[in-house]
């Protein structure tokens, strides 16, 4: 049985937060390892499974690994997501990033591992739509078509990108400029680019501190 998480995301927000939507079948458990960084003792399952169809984004290659998380020991967890071996399932995930990991090993975002049955049909917790997914999906007995799935998916890429676009648009190009050249001897002239005006008169003071009078004529009157 999977590990509930506390106010998990609802469909919408996670379809627009995930790398890669996929309709896979799990083809088996290639491994279980210690999970590092938490107080209780927990482990991780990389499954592999064969995807089928792309809804979102795009896997490295047909073969994706999935990392998930489970509780007590290896020889019998309790996994975050229920991904056995043979199971069809639509996967909502994020990739798995560190530098000794391989680049097709994703995460199920938020536990995002729903059941698809023999009609085609993706099962859905009920805690896991919103109005926005209910009204794309329509969901009869918290069931909806493959096919409902794929047009919610396609619209929120579109908003996604809407989004993206905005943010750009925030945000003001940067200027592309040289930086003048720099020499290394001291006190050698620096070039700056683009004029720097005319040089002024350079100033001399007298040694007593001040400067010869000059005649001036009274004006006309």
């Amino acid at each position: 049985m999977p590990i509930d998480l506390p106010e998990p995301p609802k469909l919408r927000e996670r379809i627009l937060a995930v790398d890669l939507a996929v309709v896979a079948t799990v083809t088996d458990l290639s491994k279980i390892e210690t999970a590092e960084g938490f107080e209780g003792p927990r482990v991780a399952g990389v499954f592999e499974v064969e995807v089928e169809r792309v809804l979102l984004g795009e896997p490295p290659e047909k073969r994706v690994l999935v990392r998930v998380l489970g509780d007590g020991a290896p020889d019998e967890p309790t996994w975050t997501s229920d991904l056995r071996p043979g199971a069809r399932l639509l996967l909502l995930l994020s990739r798995d990033v560190a530098p000794e990991l391989p680049e097709n090993l994703f995460a199920p975002y938020f536990s995002s591992a729903f059941s698809i049955d023999d009609t085609n049909r993706v099962a859905f917790p009920a805690n896991v739509l919103d109005d926005v997914s209910r009204r794309g999906l329509r969901p009869t007995r918290g069931r909806a078509p493959l096919e409902r799935v794929q047009k919610l998916v396609e619209t929120l890429t579109r908003e996604r990108a809407d989004r993206e676009r905005e943010l750009e648009a925030l945000i003001p190009p940067k200027r592309v400029r040289r930086y003048p050249e720099v020499q290394e001897l001291p006190g050698a002239v620096v070039p700056a680019e683009g004029p720097v005006g005319p040089s002024g008169p350079v100033f001399e003071p007298e040694l007593d501190g001040g400067r010869p009078a000059k005649p001036e004529k009274a004006p006309d009157t």
